[in-house]
């Protein structure tokens, strides 16, 4: 093998068993390219596997041995990476039948022997410049990895087959590698190529030519198929599952999800949305991997579609109410302060519960206007009780995850306070961890602004994540708020140690405690002997509109509870 290197010029490599006619190409190219040479097929693919991204293109022999070029050919094909790279075979036949098989097996075109260099200078170089030309728009259209149509493409061409073959019965069918990155960090990028090279081929293989193939994500598999039963695809599921077992990362979970006979009608892309709400069911259920997008599913999606379609008429109709809830104060046995919490009763849907409609803000990034509606609606009510001399206390507004991501977080905030002229310690800022460790460095900026400009912070659901103990140490809290689950688990003598060394902590660093999720009497007796300085929870108050919180303050006012 000789090779000569100019990283200025393109790469040819020449896969041709006699010496002489290696040399003799080499010197018609090696004046524009760098050449590589292989004596046979199976050096190569050696060659080809260490120095493709190099490598612009192949000259190739047929009749050689170890490896011919049809094996070498053959070989080609299967590595999605290598397609794209055009080969040209040199031969001395003028057979028919050997052109058509090189053809049908990926060669892009022939040169004869005895070699003609100018012929031979023309056609590399047009094959390198049109190979080129075309990367580009490749590169686009299909993943870079698999081969398999990228997330856009998969949409037109299968929008195309549905409107070409109205009538049959297609499915759409998904499978995802569940926690890609880790398995990336864990294992390397090298296997998880690996992994998804292999998931791809065994779906093109199982789903066949028939059908079309998408990669939706990193890690998000696509196919459009015939229609097929439900028993059908779970068998599918479970055989990959067990074909991934001796596969790079034997490791990796998978999920998978289907929607059946999908309307033709409707745009590919909306399709999928389906089908992958159906894959989030699948996820987020122990033991399920295949879900089906049936007439459950497509209830909730309706439903879901309903309100996203709905939350931005709602901010501006006012739809949405802040309610109250209390913060009794175990020190003073009066309220101490509250929690600003929204509401929501649609005309036509109802009352939409929180835990319904704030995730799917959350994934849309409606959330941070509520977040911001929310907390103007709390300075307004609080603007309103200084003026009318009621009594009032400090209330804390929720920040969501998603809302670091807002470039000027902290400074709408003081504006929100500022234009109601509400002393920045009357206003609570709630933060959680998961929000911590999303971005580290603008959580620890935004919240550090906030902090200075006179704002109580407090970590709320502490005790949750896992991080607890890195955020104490990296940020300025001013409260705790103790996550609900340890109100429902005081009875375990583990819980009630690692209770008594969080408020161990919590005192050393100058730091109040809240108890959420509050009950009994026996929990507020438990949590008052322990020094802890509010409880929040439905033993002292459920959440209160807005004039009968007034009402529960005004009858607290001078009174012990």
């Amino acid at each position: 093998m000789k090779e000569i290197t100019n990283t200025k010029k393109r790469t040819v490599l020449i896969v041709e068993d006699d010496l002489i006619n290696r040399e003799i190409l080499s010197a018609i190219l090696s004046d524009e390219y760098n050449i590589l040479q292989a004596e046979n097929g199976k050096a190569g693919l050696e060659i080809l596997e260490s120095s493709k991204k190099e490598i612009s293109l192949i000259l190739l022999d047929i009749q050689m041995p170890v490896m011919n070029g049809y094996e070498f050919l053959d070989k080609v094909k299967l590595i999605p990476s290598f397609r794209s790279i055009p080969i040209i075979i040199t031969t001395s036949s003028n057979a028919t039948d050997d052109e058509i098989k090189c053809l049908e097996n990926g060669a892009s075109d022939f040169v004869s022997k005895p070699y003609n260099p100018d012929i031979i200078l023309r056609r590399v170089g047009s094959m390198i410049r049109l190979r080129e030309a075309s990367s580009v728009i490749d590169r686009v259209e299909h993943d870079s990895i698999t081969g398999l149509y990228s997330r856009d493409f998969f949409f037109i061409n299968s929008e195309k087959v549905l409107s070409e073959s109205a009538e049959e019965k297609f499915d759409i069918f998904c499978c995802e590698i569940m926690s890609l990155k880790m398995l990336q960090d864990r294992h390397s990028k090298a296997k998880t190529e690996k992994l998804l090279i292999g998931i791809a081929k065994f779906l093109t293989d199982t789903f066949g030519s028939n059908s079309v193939y998408g990669k939706l994500s990193e890690s998000t598999f696509s196919v459009l198929t015939l229609h097929n039963s439900e028993e059908k695809y779970g068998d599918i599921s479970e055989a990959l599952r067990n074909a991934v077992k001796s596969m790079s990362i034997p490791d990796a979970v998978l999920h998978f999800s289907a929607y059946p006979c999908v309307d033709a009608d409707t745009p590919a892309h909306s399709l999928c949305n389906r089908v992958l709400t159906a894959l989030d069911e699948a996820k987020f259920q122990f033991g399920r991997q295949f879900a089906e997008f049936n007439d459950e599913f497509k209830d909730k999606y309706s439903r879901r579609h309903a309100i996203l379609g709905y939350m931005e008429t709602a901010i501006k109709e006012n739809q949405f109410e802040v309610y109250y809830q209390p913060k009794h104060s175990l020190k003073s046995n009066t309220t101490g302060g509250a929690e600003a919490l929204v509401r929501w009763t649609h005309p036509e849907l109802g009352f939409i519960s929180p835990g319904e409609f704030i995730p799917l803000f959350e994934s849309s990034g409606f959330i941070t206007e509520l977040d911001f509606y929310v907390a103007e609606r709390t300075c307004k009510d609080l603007r309103e009780q200084i003026d009318k001399g009621l009594p009032s206390v400090p209330v804390s507004c929720n920040i969501s995850r998603a809302d670091f991501s807002h470039p000027a977080l902290a400074e709408t905030i003081v504006k929100i306070a500022d234009k109601y002229s509400i002393p920045h310690k009357m206003l609570h800022i709630e933060v959680t961890e998961s929000a911590y460790t999303d971005n580290t460095e603008v959580f620890l900026d935004t919240v550090q602004k906030l902090h200075s400009a006179g704002f109580c912070i407090e970590l709320d659901d502490f005790g949750a994540g896992y991080s607890s103990l890195t955020v104490l140490s990296d940020l300025d809290i001013d409260i705790l708020k103790l996550d609900m689950y340890f109100a429902r688990n005081m009875g375990s003598p583990k819980q009630a140690l690692i209770l008594k060394h969080i408020f161990s902590i919590a005192q050393s660093l100058n730091m109040e405690i809240v108890a959420e999720g509050v009950e009994t009497k026996e929990q507020s007796d438990a949590f008052r002997s322990m020094g802890c300085d509010y409880i929040q929870g439905y033993y002292y108050s459920k959440p209160l509109p807005k004039a009968q919180f007034e009402e529960y303050l005004n009858k607290q006012t001078g009174e012990t509870l």
